[in-house]
């Protein structure tokens, strides 16, 4: 993930990508806009545990509107989700 400090606090708009993570739960979440899709845009929201420094677990994924996905990344920044970059696999 680039390093940008707009990123860090505004939800992965349509063509990027972003990651939350948060310590106490040992979780990390992947956006990811879904370019496979024609017409509507998705995103892809990747759940891992992650518990250094092992690598990233996975553990869910979903498909979800763009709308919901920055309404899901608003909310998660409320509560104590902070931007991380991408982690070492």
């Amino acid at each position: 993930m680039a390093n940008s400090q707009s990123q860090s606090e505004s939800p992965p708009d349509t063509g990027r990508e972003g990651w939350l993570v948060n310590t106490t739960q040992k979780r990390v979440v992947h956006f990811k806009p879904d370019l496979n899709s024609e017409g509507t845009a998705w995103v892809l929201i990747r759940t891992y545990h992650y518990d250094p420094p092992r690598p990233p677990e996975p553990l869910s994924h979903r498909r979800v509107l763009d709308q919901y996905a920055i309404d899901t990344w608003s909310v998660m920044l409320k509560r104590g989700w902070r931007p991380c970059r991408a982690p070492a696999r």
